[in-house]
């Protein structure tokens, strides 16, 4: 191909998730040459975006996997250790795996309602307290709605305060009125009774004067 022009350089971009090997076959005279530019960003910082499953197949041998492509990373064998190492990762286990047993490394960013929700952040506590500015009910966030709605039962209970002790008086007045027209005032009674009383005794004393008077006369000769 370099003979007719063509560029026979492979460029890869990005994360090599294994070790790259170059195999050369044929005969004649070629030259090889390889260049690896670094970023800051190593290859563990980028599981930040990426899904990896370690499926043991068998009790001697285990896959491990891109979730996020569908790519098969490696498959490799297994002795019984309880710890295995990938490209910079170092996963260990309690006891020894088994076949069936499969393992997740998510770097805990998916989104909420896919595969693997991601755990330990604080985004449930900030929309928590998003809740305390938005506008959720009738325009108002939950404060102002609180505060108003404190607000308006103050006012609700002093005015049926005012208007429980207006209607008292108003009782205390009718009752009064119900009294003067057909009520028995005791006191009034008893001041009635001792006029009576006085003016019966005062009648009482006229006659017996009368008497006197016409006794006296029918002695005069």
């Amino acid at each position: 191909m370099n003979a007719v022009g063509l560029d026979t350089s492979i460029i890869l971009r990005g994360d090599i998730d294994e070790d790259l090997g170059v195999f050369i076959r044929g005969s004649g005279e070629a030259s090889i040459s390889s260049e690896q530019t670094k970023t800051a960003n190593s290859f563990v910082s980028g599981l930040r975006g990426r899904v990896y499953e370690i499926e043991f197949t068998t009790d001697t041998s285990y896959t491990i996997s891109d979730q996020v492509t569908g790519t098969l990373l490696a498959e490799r064998t297994y002795a019984g250790e309880t710890q295995i190492s990938y490209q910079g990762m170092l996963m260990r286990f309690t006891d020894t795996a088994v076949e069936g047993d499969i393992f997740t490394i998510d770097g805990n960013n998916t989104a909420p309602g896919q595969a693997f929700d991601a755990q330990g952040n604080n985004s449930n506590l900030m929309r928590i307290l998003d809740l305390e500015s938005a506008g959720i009910v009738s325009g108002q966030s939950l404060t102002e709605a609180y505060l108003d709605l404190v607000g308006d039962v103050g006012n609700e209970a002093t005015q049926a305060e005012i208007s429980y002790e207006a209607l008292e008086v108003l009782e205390a007045q009718a009752t009064e009125a119900r009294d003067r027209v057909s009520g028995v005032s005791l006191d009034r009674e008893a001041a009635d009774l001792i006029r009576f009383q006085q003016a019966y005794q005062a009648s009482a004393q006229i006659i017996q004067i009368a008497t006197k008077i016409f006794d006296d006369m029918l002695r005069i000769q």
